[in-house]
């Protein structure tokens, strides 16, 4: 009997079955899968590298801006306070429930408060802790009151 390549070829067919018969097939295909997949993570670490320097940026922008805020936040505070305290010391008006004689009135300077203050301390009625205490106060107004005694209204002037 003579062997033909027809012959061959189904008799290899028939052996080996397709399985085996497209398996080079098979492995150059997952060869170039496993190729593009490897193609592939590089390039998605290469992402996530470039995202993680990013996110660094951003992370450290975030932080400035919030610094920033907090200060912006003093600022405003600071410029309310100031207002308020104007306001007061413009304040013409009365103490209704308050004793006094004399309500309208004008507030004590800070020349004026800080001599009452050394005055004070010099004579006892105040220790130098209490004189530091009244320096930081926002408004005082002298007054009299109906028993014609004198005194003074303190105000202490915040926002919240």
């Amino acid at each position: 009997m003579k062997l033909t390549p027809d012959f061959a070829l189904n008799c290899r067919a028939v052996l080996l079955g397709d399985e085996l018969i497209n398996l080079p097939e098979l492995v150059a295909e997952n060869t170039r899968s496993i190729a593009e997949n490897s193609r592939l993570i590089k390039e998605l670490i290469a992402s996530q590298e470039t995202i993680i320097g990013r996110l660094g940026h951003v992370e450290a922008d975030v932080a400035d801006l919030k610094e920033d805020n907090k200060i912006i936040k003093a600022d405003v505070a600071d410029l309310k306070g100031s207002r308020l305290e104007s306001s007061w010391r413009n304040w013409g008006g009365k103490f209704r429930r308050i004793d006094i004689v004399r309500s309208v009135f004008d507030p004590m300077s800070n020349n004026d408060l800080f001599n009452l203050i050394i005055e004070a301390e010099e004579g006892g009625s105040i220790t130098k802790d209490e004189g530091k205490d009244l320096e930081s106060i926002d408004i005082i107004f002298p007054v009299v009151f109906k028993d014609k005694s004198k005194g003074y209204l303190v105000v202490e002037v915040s926002v919240n």
